[in-house]
């Protein structure tokens, strides 16, 4: 567990074989071994589901709204994944090409991975299957999640309630996203304004993570079937963290370590099978070859005409949070000037 924290939180192997008296090969056992652990502990499985949950989210939210919208279950961004240059043997096995790993706006290789925190900026789904070259709007509307939401909304979201995502996603009764016009009314600007407000919550999540744990902050080597369980791993010992923060106690930190050491190590690294909700492992054949990855980069393609939006009901979210700051006149806050500029 020591030589996993340290080498997950930027440790070199080198400096970890010194202090720890060990070879290089126990490092990276002990790394994947705890990574198995975490990934099968049901104390630290992401939990969207719960609606009660999601009545203590809102209420979060409506602390951290400068309008007190109440409505808010969750705050959903995509992050890049970055890794090294796939080799092409490996895209060879996987059937498909290095330049969908590449990023252009981010000038890197990397995967996608779709997060979805609440107001504590703890994690409640992720899911990483998409290369870097994938869009969000793909990534996402592709997903489990989201294909259960469009079919069962109603069981699994409180009544009026729903996620705040930016300019890649699109309206439906579970998503508010901004306004896109050439021109907004001053309600419509305010209404932008006070959505940002709270959708920059993931992007805090985002931020917390890579510093929390610096291996994130330069490109992953490992074997590309690998990250999906490291990464989801980081997400879960982050959650951890923001519990702990959160409830200020140590009970339950000695029940997490008790659970983990309980745990069986699957020594399997290359087919680990990792369970809980966001994750989907890569199954491989009998001759160690992945079956599929990543969908099988189905439609990577996203144009806006590919887009499904949801009519202009007035029972979507989006659209009566609208019509709120336009009955309430809610506008964007002045921008205060410096008091040397005043005089």
């Amino acid at each position: 567990m020591s030589i996993a924290i340290r080498y997950f939180a930027g440790g070199d192997p080198l400096d970890l074989m010194i202090t720890h008296q060990v070879s290089k090969a126990s490092i990276y056992i002990s790394v994947w071994g705890v990574v198995d652990c975490i990934n099968t502990c049901d104390a630290l499985a992401f939990n969207f589901h719960s609606l009660q949950d999601q009545e203590i989210i809102c209420q979060g939210y409506k602390q951290k709204s400068g309008i007190g919208l109440s409505n808010i279950i969750g705050a959903i961004d995509g992050m890049l994944i970055w890794i090294k240059k796939p080799s092409l043997t490996v895209v060879d096995k996987l059937r498909c090409g290095q330049i969908n790993f590449y990023c252009s706006r981010k000038a890197k290789y990397g995967l996608n991975l779709q997060a979805i925190c609440d107001h504590n900026l703890e994690f409640r789904w992720i899911d990483i299957r998409y290369p870097g070259c994938a869009s969000d709007y793909i990534a996402w509307n592709t997903s489990q999640l989201c294909v259960d939401l469009d079919n069962h909304c109603d069981h699994m979201v409180i009544p009026g309630c729903t996620l705040v995502g930016d300019s890649a996603y699109v309206k439906k009764k579970y998503m508010a996203v901004p306004i896109k016009k050439g021109r907004l009314s001053p309600h419509e600007d305010g209404y932008n304004y006070y959505l940002s407000q709270l959708r920059v919550t993931i992007e805090c999540a985002f931020g917390v993570l890579v510093n929390r744990w610096n291996i994130l902050r330069r490109p992953l080597s490992f074997y590309l079937i690998k990250i999906g369980p490291l990464v989801m791993s980081l997400c879960r010992l982050h959650n951890y963290c923001v519990k702990i923060r959160v409830r200020k106690t140590k009970k339950g930190k000695h029940k997490l370590l008790r659970d983990l050491e309980a745990l069986s190590t699957d020594k399997n690294y290359l087919n680990t099978q990792c369970t809980g909700e966001g994750y989907t492992p890569i199954t491989l054949d009998q001759d160690g070859i992945p079956n599929e990855l990543l969908d099988d980069y189905f439609n990577l393609d996203d144009l806006p005409f590919n887009r499904i939006v949801d009519s202009n009901s007035d029972n979507i979210p989006m659209n009566q949070m609208v019509k709120v700051a336009k009955v309430k006149h809610i506008e964007r806050p002045a921008i205060r000037q410096p008091r040397s500029k005043r005089r």
